[in-house]
């Protein structure tokens, strides 16, 4: 089953382009997009508009995007989006696509929440710890949360670790709840 409407997209877009540097390019440009359409309220009103004729989007959007110089099939791919009316998923389509991306290229993206500020070779270290033990590469995404209070909390696609101590103070006052009871 899908994980969203645009999933299936993703997929036949990760499979219609077989060099691996052109579709990393072309995500890079999926995702530039869908960044500067989340950032201007009339672009994006353009593609979703249902006031708007949906030939007169499409039309509108392929010379915008094809003036810019985007991939031919990005171009086609949102034109697409547009005529299967689910534009207003696109930026589902380009977490879609980046996982996919990863996915062919053996990163694993996560998140690593910590109480302070980690120093560039604490994050270096925590990185390579993470990518030996995934036999893959690991894009982590640094966070402070004082609310950790300490220790440090990992989080991936499907992967998650909490070894902060605010997690250990919660698992200790449960285990008294039940000694207890």
């Amino acid at each position: 089953m899908p994980s969203s409407p645009v999933q299936p997209f993703a997929q036949v877009f990760s499979e219609l382009i077989s060099d691996e540097s052109v579709f990393l390019e072309a995500v890079e440009q999926v995702g530039a997009l869908q960044e500067a359409v989340a950032s201007d309220e009339q672009a994006l009103g353009l593609m979703v508009s249902p006031s708007i004729p949906r030939s007169a989007r499409e039309k509108s959007v392929r010379k915008a995007l094809e003036e810019v110089g985007l991939n031919e099939i990005v171009v086609k791919t949102v034109v697409m989006l547009i005529r299967k009316n689910v534009i207003g998923e696109f930026k589902a389509f380009a977490r879609e696509l980046r996982e996919l991306a990863d996915q062919r290229c053996g990163i694993a993206r996560g998140k690593v929440s910590t109480a302070v500020v980690l120093s560039a070779s604490a994050q270096e270290s925590i990185s390579k710890m993470v990518s030996e033990s995934l036999g893959k590469e690991a894009a982590l995404h640094f966070i402070a949360d004082p609310d950790l209070l300490g220790g440090v909390r990992l989080r991936m696609r499907e992967l998650e670790l909490d070894a902060s101590y605010r997690k250990q103070l919660q698992d200790a006052k449960s285990k008294l709840k039940k000694m207890r009871a």
